[in-house]
Order: C-alpha cells, then structure tokens, then sequence
C-alpha cells in the first residue's frame, strides 16, 4: 500500500528538515552536535556533553511531536481545555483534583541539581525549537486548526508532569477498588436476602485471585535446570489468613457516593487519543529474557513489547543518545528525556499492576478551625482538610477565556492521605452531623523521581548501577527484565508499596479487611508513617523493603518470562492475602485478579516447545513469540464444546441436547471448531497478518476464531451474566475481562465435584429438571453456540456480515479492527490521516488485523453484553513497539517496530512510514555502530552554537 504522497513530501520536506550536511547555529549549545536521521527516521544524537544530548533530545522531540507534548502536559497539568476548548472541561476538572500537577512540584523539587539541569537542558532544547517553528509560521497544522499562533515554553515541570502522567497510567487506579467494594456490598447484601453466600461468589467464585495460568515469573524462573521451562507452583505459607472483609456498615453513604463517582467517570467524554490516567489503569505487556546456555550465539536474548493505546501519533517516540558516559537507544516518551525501555545493556518493562493506591471512606464533619472549614475524624480527632480553588480557561477561536462554571471549583485535600484528594463530595452520612466522602492516597502524590531513575538506567554500566538506578521508579510501578553483555539475566519488581497497619499486625488466622476494597477512614487500616525516610525512597511511610520485592538474578532454568502476570506466585491458592513476611506482617503486592496470565502461559508454552529438544534460540525466534495471535483461552475451552457435542450426539441424549446437536449450523461450527488451531488471522485480502499457513488454512482458522469469540461472550453471558440477573444483579459486563474467563475456568475445571455450582451455593449451569449436571453443562455450552450463530446472522453484525447465514462469511478480520486516534479524531485518524492511509474496508471503519482476546500479539477487544455486534471486538490497545536485543560478540544488536512513524507531521516522511510493518510484525533495526548510522543515514544535520 503506497502510503505516502511523494510529490506532496517534495512540496513540504524543505521546510521541516534542513539541508543536509547543513551547519545551523541554536542558541544555547555549548559544542557541535551531529543529527543523524536513519533510513527509519530515528534520530542519532552525538553530542561532546550531556547537556547538549538532552538539549537535541528536546529539539527532535518537539520537531516530530510538539502538539502531542502540549497535550500530555496540560491534560495532567488539567488545562487542556486551553487547547481543545469547552470539550476538554470534565477532563480537566478530574485531573484538577486528582492533583498530579502539584504531586509534579514536590517531584521536581525532590530532584538533584545535576537531574534539574539536565531537565533544563532538554527543556532548553525544545523552546529552541518552538521558537524557530513560530518565527517561521511552521507549528505542527494541529495548532493551526485551532487558531493558535504561539505555544507555552516548556518547562522541566512539564517534563515532571509527562512522567507522572505515565506513572498514572499504570498505577493509579481509584476506580478499581470502588468497583470491587461495590461490586462486594452488592453480593452481600443479596447474599443475606436470598441465602446464599455473597462474599463466597466475590471470592471463590467470580472475583478470583488466582489466575487463568500457574505461569508466575520468580518461581517459574528459579525452578531447577532442566530444558524445558516449566511451570512451579509458589511456595505458601502454611499460616493462613482470610480475605473475607469488606463491608463498611458505618459509611452505607459513602457507598452511593462511590456508585455515582463510576457513573461520572463512565460517562467522562473521552477525548481520542489522549490517555485517561487516574481512571482505570491500562496497559498491559510481554517481556521474557533467556541466558546464554539457550542461544545461539551463548549469550542472552531479551524480548519486551508494552501495550497502551494505540493512538496517533504512537505513545513512543525512537532515538539514540551518544555523548561522554551516555551511549543508549531505544524507546522514550515525548516531553521527557532519556528513554524507557531500550539498550546500553539492555532491559524491558511492563505494568507491575502494584496496590499503591487505596480509597477511604472518610468522616467528616464542619470545623470552624480548620482552613477549608471541614476536618476528618480519625482516631477519634479531628484534622483539618485543606481547600484549593482552581480556576479554568478554554480556548475559543484561539483566545483564552474564563471557563463560566456554574459554582467555584475546590478541591479539598487530605494531609494523612499523602495529600490525596476528596473525590466526592461530602454529603449527610447515616450518624448525624457526620458527612462522608470517598478520599484517594497513592504513592504518586509523593515527591517521586521516576524520570531521573530511569535516566539513571540509561547511564548503567553493570548489574549493580542498574539495580541502584531502578529503585527511584517508584510511582509507575514496573517489571524490569534485564541482560547484559557478561550473560547475565534478571529480573526486578520496582515501586515504593506501603506497609499497611492492619495487615502487618495480622496473625495467623485472623480475617483481613482487603486494601483493594474502600479502606474505614476513622482509623485502624493506615500506611503506617515514617518520620526519616531513607534518601532514596519517595514516600512518608514505610514500605515493603527492595530486597523482599520480586526479583532474581541469573535463575537455574535460564529463562524469566513476565506478561502481567503473578511476579511471586502468592496468588496461586486464591489468596493474595495469606503469605507472611520474615519478620512477621502480611506480604502482600497486589489483588491477585489484576494480575493477567494468558500470555505469560502462552510464551512459557512456545519456549518450553522450542526448549524441550534443545534446539539453541536466536533473535528470530523471539520475533516470532512476539507475533504469535493463538488464544490460550481458547485452547483450553474449545475442548468443553467439542465434548459437548459429542455427548449431545450419543445415543441416549437428552432431547434437549440432542436438538441442539441435530441444528445443522451448530453441527458445522463444532466441525469448524474441531479443525481450528486456535490463531486468529484475518481471513481476508485486506487484512494484516503475521500468521502462518496458506490462504485456506488461514480462512479456515479465521472463521473458527469469530465463531469463539462470540461464543465466549455467550457463554459468560448466559452463565454468569444470567446468574447474577436471577438473584437481581443484573450486571452486564462492559468488557470480558480476564477475571470473568477465569471464573468460567474455574467452573468447568471443578465441574465434577461442584456439578456447576459456585462455592456460594449458585448453579451457574441450571436446565431441565431431568437432566443431571453434565447435561445441564452441555446445553448451556451448546446453546451458546446456538446463540452464537443466532447473532452472527441477525442484524447486530449486519454491517459485517449482511445477515449472511454461511460460516463461511464469518472472517475474523471484519470483527478485529483497530483504529488509531488523534484528539481531533475524522481524518486525522488512521484511517483515513488525511488521505494517506485510506481505509482497508469500504464498508467498515478501521484496518482488520490477526490477534485477540490476550494473545501474545494482543488486540483484546471491548465486548459489550448489551450490544453485541460489527464494532464490538474493534480493539484500540496494544504493542507500543516490539522488541528484541541480542548480544554477539563485543557487541548488541536489536530490532524494534512502531504503530505509526516518528513523526506526527502529516505528509513528511516519517509520519506513517512504519505503520504498515507494525501491522505485518516486521521490524526495523536500532542502530549504535556508528558505520552501519552512517551508511543508512536518510539526513545528517550538524547544530552549533551561537556565536557571540
């Protein structure tokens, strides 16, 4: 697909890259710099010092992706409306209170000089560059668009505050712990009307801590040498405790209050293309890591791709930094500098998925003395809560004016809750003259240095400088892989998690109040403060030590795989809440049902197939794990329904099962279903795909992955969903979530023991009365499938398949489809961008890629239960970028992708041209020799100082 207009690049490249070869004079170098751009577009910076590295780091940032910048720092700052008008109000309002704009402040005043420099320098760096773009009318046509002239200068807050807003995308989730508490309150509360056991069904049943997979990284990767990787079950304490807490009987208020914060926040207008961190938190990733005794070239291989949204342009943005004692490449953000994930060594990340946040129900009452007039109660006090008025402007026809509201905006704060916010407002409770509120505490309220940490990861040189450099990322809580030239491999669990009072006070035995259900804010479930906080550590409380953290180095079997999944295997057992510390005290890193492991056992499955005949592993192998899309899920369900119909087919069916069975439709999607492989390539000419097979063998699969897909929308809805309806929680999910799946597992792995029913005392599986429970199972497995077809048919997938009734129209690639969006969306999408990427599919929105639910190549797609249909497996998060580093003799070498191109300037270059390899899993090289640079340079640029 040609996806550049040349004769229009021809018009517009003069204008937006020097002549080559070309000496341009910038005010504020202190030497020459050479800017070597690669046949990718990725820039090598070679500088004589650090400060001027970081300077260009900010110039080439801004030259490929100024307004993305602006965005990311006024949507934490929360003034983005000050760009994109009255639509970006809410989202304003919301990040005003959260108040990570002020957590920025104490970061940057927590930093070093020498860190405070180098964040001036590369802000330094990217006002050079917005000056020259506005003295020459050439800002990024975005600013055009909205009759905007000038752009704010760039300040090392700003930098802060981007880094924050990463560090919030992975780890600040208020949301979730409402959800679960009201999620638990409301199978309680039925529980008691109708006698079955509510905490049993959050528990045991649909809300569970173990997960999909055993796969687990440390225990995995520390069982004894043997080939194969394996999978080894985490050693449990034998002295149990219990998770069975969670009502709040003093704050039935704060309840409602928290139904109607995931009201606000659901009907939140979404800006596209901009991240809503503080939300819900996203993201997800692969990273594994194998020594030398199983390579080829006897020295380690790392592999890492990290999932966010997939927007335009992409999150990333590619460049290398070389100058004195720096010589690093890799994948940085824009508005920040160094780089994330990359090598010098080499290292990879993904989301920890850390508890490092937690919601309070707070008593309140009116307090004279207090500044705001408010104060909480809480051990029987009161301490005062503080106020903030915040005031808003927008952006009408390019002129800032007031934002009219239509009453002040404060915030009220909390000192012990690390100076979180309220975010609800206080309102009458059950006891009277007591209000009550809903208050968040998060490590990112602390003055974090999460930028210098991983800047300091940039300048390792060892195992031991990186170790030390990685224990600043405290708020953006990471899974870091490691590798380096001497063979070594490891593995570390990074962020700052509290110690809570209640749970290092815990006994053998005791019942614990979860921290990810809403915390009693009167007093006994604190972070437990700390007066003289080590240097290094961020927050005002203790925490769970950094040697006791996750973390191994150069394990026996070789190979430590990290997918999101359980880092220390404490969730196993369904019980996140019951290992103890060696000094006493709960060890506790997170509830377990966040934890997602279908990829983790996936890529463990494909190394222990390429390791069980000790074959040597190379580069490409990694690649291709990388791009496998077979859905583990289904490999494990599929069975149940072929099973199914088997029995159905038997002589002495049931009736009911036997008509099923004898419905033609459900007897073809069984043979499909049969022959699958379980991947999920597109199945059409205009879809992209990285599979294997010939043209029939991918249509075949193609059409089995759309028949499961919504087959295990079906099933949950006509198992679970169903179930929670008959008991009055009618609770249609918004997306099959891995947890949901996990407890169908659950159900049928344990079906000839439980016969269907939960362990609190639901039939998840009801039917005739004349049937016993495997038939019952049967025709709800066979009837979704019925169902299943029913849908495909009917008018919900119109669009995709014009009430087609043959399978054989039933292609994967006109459900799968992605569209990458730009804050403006329309044309400034992917498709269409202006033209130059035109839609695939003339009839439906988005490129059709391979992938699915949790694939290794994930594309996991929103399923909505009400409204199924031709958008609802349409996936909008995925590989930011893969990538795979190895070590050769003397030297490394690595290759890497990117959804879109490093520029966000449409018609250059560089703005899509790595698009269409992204959608094919081809790579690109990440260059450091400096002749291969030079003999793949596409443009050479030398900055010098201003002479005086």
């Amino acid at each position: 697909m040609k996806i550049i207009n040349q004769l229009v690049i021809s018009l517009i490249l003069p204008i937006v890259v020097f002549s080559a070869h070309a000496q341009t004079p910038l005010s504020g170098l202190q030497a020459p710099v050479e800017v070597v751009r690669d046949s990718s577009g990725i820039p090598h910076i070679f500088a004589e010092n650090e400060h001027d590295v970081f300077f260009m780091q900010g110039w080439v940032h801004a030259q490929d992706r100024l307004f993305q910048m602006d965005t990311a720092r006024r949507q934490i700052a929360g003034t983005l409306a000050e760009l994109l008008g009255t639509a970006a109000l809410e989202s304003d309002g919301l990040f005003r209170t959260l108040g990570l704009h002020i957590a920025a402040e104490r970061s940057l005043d927590a930093h070093p000089k020498a860190f405070k420099d180098l964040l001036q320098a590369y802000s330094n760096g990217v006002n050079a560059f917005i000056d020259f773009a506005e003295s020459a009318g050439l800002l990024p046509p975005e600013y055009a668009a909205l009759q905007l002239t000038q752009v704010a200068r760039w300040t090392p807050l700003d930098s802060v505050m981007v880094g924050k807003g990463l560090g919030a995308v992975t780890s600040l989730d208020p949301q979730g712990d409402i959800e679960l508490t009201v999620t638990l309150m409301s199978y309680q509360a039925a529980g008691s009307i109708l006698g079955f056991d509510g905490n049993a069904l959050f528990f045991e049943d649909l809300q569970r801590s173990a997960p999909f997979d055993l796969a687990s990284t440390v225990p995995d990767a520390e069982q004894a040498a043997g080939g194969a990787v394996g999978l080894a079950g985490a050693s449990k304490s034998d002295r149990s405790t219990q998770a069975r807490a969670g009502s709040l009987p003093d704050f039935e208020q704060a309840l409602a209050q928290a139904r109607g914060f995931l009201r606000k926040l659901r009907e939140l207008p979404k800006t596209p293309g901009i991240v809503q961190p503080g939300v819900e938190v996203q993201g997800g990733s692969n990273t594994w890591v194998i020594s030398g005794e199983h390579t080829r070239t006897r020295r380690p291989l790392l592999a890492n791709d990290i999932h966010l949204e997939l927007n335009n342009p992409a999150i990333f943005h590619q460049v290398h930094l070389v100058a004195p004692g720096l010589d690093v490449i890799g994948s940085g953000v824009p508005g920040a500098p160094c780089v994330v994930r990359g090598h010098n060594m080499t290292w990879g990340i993904t989301n920890a998925r850390l508890d490092i946040t937690d919601v309070y129900a707070e008593a309140i009452v009116v307090d004279p003395t207090s500044p705001s007039g408010l104060s909480i109660i809480h051990e029987g006090a009161l301490e005062p809560i503080e106020a903030r008025l915040e005031s808003f402007l927008m952006n009408v026809g390019g002129v800032l004016v007031p934002a009219p509201l239509p009453e002040p905006f404060v915030v009220l704060t909390v000192p012990r809750r690390n100076n979180g916010p309220l975010i609800t407002k206080p309102e009458p409770g059950p006891v009277p003259g007591v209000l009550t509120a809903l208050s968040v505490q998060s490590t990112g309220f602390s003055a974090t240095r999460d930028p210098e940490g991983f800047c300091g990861i940039n300048r390792a040189r060892n195992l031991n400088q990186f170790k030390s450099a990685l224990q600043l990322v405290d708020f953006g809580s990471q899974n870091i892989s490691y590798a380096d030239i001497r063979g070594n491999i490891a593995y570390f669990l990074t962020g700052e998690v509290p110690l809570r009072e209640d749970l290092q006070a815990a006994e053998p035995g005791d019942i614990v109040a979860p921290p990810f259900l809403i915390r009693d804010g009167t007093g006994g479930q604190e972070w437990i403060p700390l007066a003289n906080p080590p240097r290094e550590q961020a927050v005002a409380f203790e925490i769970l030590p950094f040697e006791e953290m996750p973390q191994t180095v150069n394990p026996a079997s070789g190979v430590i795989i990290n997918a999101n999944n359980d880092q220390a295997g404490n969730s196993l057992d369904n019980n996140s809440l019951n290992d103890f510390r060696p000094g006493g005290g709960l060890y506790y890193l997170q509830w377990g049902g966040r934890n997602f492991s279908i990829r983790a056992g996936r890529i463990t499955q494909l190394l222990n197939e390429r390791l069980s005949d000790n074959r040597p592993l190379a580069a490409e192998d990694m690649s291709e794990v990388q791009a496998d899309v077979v859905m583990l899920d289904a490999e494990v369900f599929t069975p149940s329904i072929l099973q199914a119909f088997d029995h159905a087919t038997a002589e002495d069916a049931h009736p009911a099962l036997a008509a099923l069975a004898a419905n033609p439709g459900v007897a073809e999607a069984v043979e499909r279903l049969r022959g699958w492989d379980y991947s999920t390539p597109t199945g059409i000419a205009e879809g992209y795909d990285a599979g294997k097979g010939s043209e029939e063998e991918q249509i075949r699969n193609s059409i089995a992955a759309t028949l499961f897909a919504v087959w295990r929308h079906d099933i949950v809805a006509n198992t679970i969903d169903a179930t929670l309806a008959s008991i009055g929680l009618d609770e249609p999910l918004v997306n099959v979530r891995e947890e949901r799946v996990t407890a169908l597992r659950n159900l049928l792995d344990n079906f000839e023991t439980n016969e269907g029913y939960g362990a609190s005392g639901l039939n998840f599986f009801p039917g005739p009365a004349d049937a016993d429970a495997a038939t019952r199972r049967d025709i709800k497995i066979l009837q979704s499938l019925a169902d299943t077809l029913d849908q495909l048919a009917s008018d919900d997938f119109k669009t995709a398949f014009n009430n087609s009734v043959e399978q054989d129209d039933y292609r994967w690639g006109r459900l799968h489809r992605i569209v990458f969006t730009h804050p403006f969306g329309g044309a400034f999408n992917v498709p269409p961008a202006l033209g130059l990427f035109p839609p695939p599919l003339d009839d439906l929105a988005g490129i059709p890629t391979d992938g699915g639910f949790e694939t290794i190549d994930v594309g996991s797609p929103a399923v909505d239960i009400e409204f199924p249909g031709s958008d609802a497996f349409m996936f909008n998060a995925g590989a930011t970028g893969r990538f795979v580093s190895e070590f050769r003799r003397g030297r490394q070498t690595a290759v890497t992708s990117l959804p879109g191109g490093e520029s966000a300037i449409p018609f250059t270059p560089f703005y899509l041209n790595l698009l269409e390899p992204w959608l094919l899993n081809e790579t690109h090289p990440l260059l450091v020799a400096p002749g291969l640079i030079q003999a793949d340079a596409y443009d050479t640029q030398t900055f010098v100082p201003v002479q005086p």
